[in-house]
């Protein structure tokens, strides 16, 4: 009797040891993804000042140009928007339908396409970018902008959040390029790095594109035999941000020339 006591109390630690792991555990991701997240929010506030910079170097030698700058939706108030148009002497019943109706349209537009940074236009010309979704939260979250801990699991990148940056002549692509917040062990910490790829076509090459992050990941790893590296990557923050600047001036300025030929 005294064994099966002994035997009944044994197993009941060992039970409860594993489920002080497993909580541990839990709490251990858990304050991993918050940090993730605190370091995504500084990587694009840091980010939005580069290409908000970049923004206005191009309507400074294209006034025309027209800069959409936008952020996730999380922060639509709809009952103050209504209370606003109603102060401008919008009926609040019309007013409040309307706000509703484009509410409504931008969730489902969210659910279908990344939410953007920024787009620069001029005249046909286009140069937007978007973020990555990452596995959490709804359309309107900052949290959907956090890239996972495994996103890159077969390089070992480990990247915090990502932008594609492209730029095209309506619907016909003229380059992109992966922005990565990521720390490459090489001293300087988490920083932004450019990474254009291509697109093997048999003997042709693509234009240099932007990758996802599943296929950027398996570029790095140098598993996949027809995407690889163009470009990158190159960091473009900082005392790094007047060559990214120059870069995409020209790249914007070549597609111009080009559509004149």
């Amino acid at each position: 009797r005294a064994k099966e006591l002994a035997n009944l109390a044994s197993a009941g630690a060992k039970a409860a040891e594993r489920a002080a792991q497993g909580e541990s555990a839990e709490v251990k991701t858990e304050e991993q993804w918050h940090k993730r997240c605190s370091l995504a929010e500084e990587a694009i506030n840091n980010l939005w000042e580069v290409l908000d910079q970049l923004a206005k170097q191009i309507t400074d030698l294209a006034p025309t140009a027209v800069v959409t700058r936008r952020n996730p939706l999380e922060n639509f108030d709809l009952f103050g928007a209504v209370g606003s148009a109603a102060q401008r002497g919008v009926p609040p019943l019309l007013a409040g339908r309307f706000l509703l109706w484009l509410w409504l349209s931008s969730i489902r537009d969210e659910e279908n396409r990344a939410p953007f940074l920024i787009t620069i236009e001029f005249e046909s010309f286009k140069l937007e970018a978007h973020y990555f979704r990452g596995p959490r939260g709804d359309s309107l979250s900052p949290e959907r902008r956090v890239l996972a801990r495994n996103a890159f699991e077969r390089s070992g990148w480990d990247v915090i959040c990502g932008v594609r940056l492209s730029l095209r002549k309506k619907w016909r692509h003229w380059r992109g390029a992966s922005l990565w917040y990521t720390d490459l062990g090489s001293g300087d910490g988490y920083r932004w790095y450019e990474v254009s790829y291509f697109r093997q076509l048999f003997w042709r090459r693509s234009r240099p594109i932007a990758l996802p992050p599943n296929k950027a990941d398996a570029v790095a790893a140098s598993v996949t035999k027809w995407l690889g590296i163009e470009f990158g990557p190159q960091p473009i923050d900082d005392e790094d941000a007047p060559s990214f600047y120059r870069c995409w001036l020209q790249y914007f300025n070549d597609l111009i020339q080009a559509s004149k030929k």
